[in-house]
């Protein structure tokens, strides 16, 4: 039975995971239609001023955004692994990471095999 007090969940938390996660599908957008980079579909160059300003302006903005997101993704998980240790003990709270990496196995060779699968796809065999 859990004796703790129940405390409200931080908000602001939550929108700033959602605005990050709107961060990272924007980026792998970008990468498709900018065309730098390796991507499954490049998408040609555009021939008028107004969509080269545009693309170039993607071009920064994703760097930006490409160079802290993930960084600040870490952060944000980092921040809350200390009372979550502390309130689960050193055995439940591993107990809990070694189940989530086990039930992640599947996924990390599903998302594998359909790299190599889009890869002869796009570049032969």
């Amino acid at each position: 039975m859990n004796t703790e007090s129940k405390r409200p969940r931080l908000l602001f938390l939550d929108n700033i995971k959602v605005l990050f996660s709107i961060l990272v599908i924007f980026q792998h957008a970008r990468v498709t239609y900018e065309g730098s980079g390796w991507w499954y579909y490049i998408e040609s160059n555009p021939v008028d001023t107004v969509s080269s300003i545009f693309f170039l302006t993607l071009i920064g903005i994703g760097a930006l955004f490409q160079s802290s997101l993930l960084g600040l993704f870490f952060l944000m998980g980092g921040y809350f692994t200390p009372k979550s240790y502390d309130r689960k003990g050193a055995s439940s709270f591993l107990e809990r990471t070694a189940s989530s990496s086990r039930n992640s196995s599947p996924l990390v060779y599903c998302a594998h095999q359909s790299h190599n699968v889009l890869c002869t796809i796009r570049f032969g065999s």
